[in-house]
């Protein structure tokens, strides 16, 4: 049967064991994949590598690149492979999803830029940022939605432009986490956009933050 690319599931964000060095231990981390790909059909049909569940900001650029492959070999036959892209710069960034599809991530999930975090952006960067690497890239986008009380917020009329503008862009990992802002927009982008798929990240509250109807979840809590 062949594979079915999926954005509506359960990911668990995976972790990475390392070596007391510090180095990806890969036999361990195998046996750990191949027990998260005895839960597909049980409702996990993917996994999401290089979170920050995973490391990401541990790891060096070639690590994030063999944990993706390794991603890949032991689970990418049935499941999605989701690879996390951190980066600051948009070039870096169209680098290192395309590092993840050579890889054989089935798409990425692209995080904000940091220094966004403390500075605030312009409010057509995160627009243009995304639509940059999903060209460069040629590759399927999860947005990661960072917390509402900060500076790398995505207004709800920011995402409804990526979702219809952008086609790369399958999925929001909808990280809001003010209720209220949180399921006003739900609302919205399901009003607006149908066909993206909406998944929760809020592990704390992962019942409550289910109730609006989401297509899934991406976190850290089911690894």
């Amino acid at each position: 049967m062949a594979k079915v690319k999926t954005f509506k599931t359960i990911f668990p964000a995976v972790s990475v064991p390392l070596n007391e060095d510090y180095s990806i231990n890969e036999e361990e981390f195998r046996v750990y994949l191949r027990w998260i790909k005895s839960f597909y059909g049980k409702g996990i049909e993917g996994l999401v590598c290089n979170g920050h569940t995973g490391e990401i900001t541990g790891l060096t650029r070639a690590e994030r690149k063999r944990v993706t492959e390794i991603c890949a070999e032991e689970c990418g036959d049935v499941m999605t492979i989701i690879s996390g892209v951190n980066c600051e710069n948009t070039q870096e960034s169209i680098e290192m999803a395309a590092e993840a599809k050579e890889a054989g991530a089935d798409g990425i999930l692209l995080m904000p830029p940091h220094m966004w975090l403390r500075f605030g952006m312009n409010p057509n960067a995160p627009f243009e940022y995304i639509k940059d690497v999903a060209e460069g890239a040629d590759i399927d986008i999860i947005i990661h939605l960072y917390p509402a009380t900060s500076k790398a917020f995505y207004p709800v009329e920011t995402l409804i432009k990526m979702c219809k503008e952008i086609d790369h862009v399958k999925c929001i990992k909808m990280g809001t986490r003010v209720t209220s802002i949180y399921e006003h927009d739900v609302r919205l982008l399901r009003q607006e956009c149908p066909d993206i798929s909406l998944i929760t990240c809020h592990d704390e509250t992962l019942c409550v933050s289910w109730f609006p109807g989401m297509d899934g979840a991406l976190i850290g809590f089911p690894s």
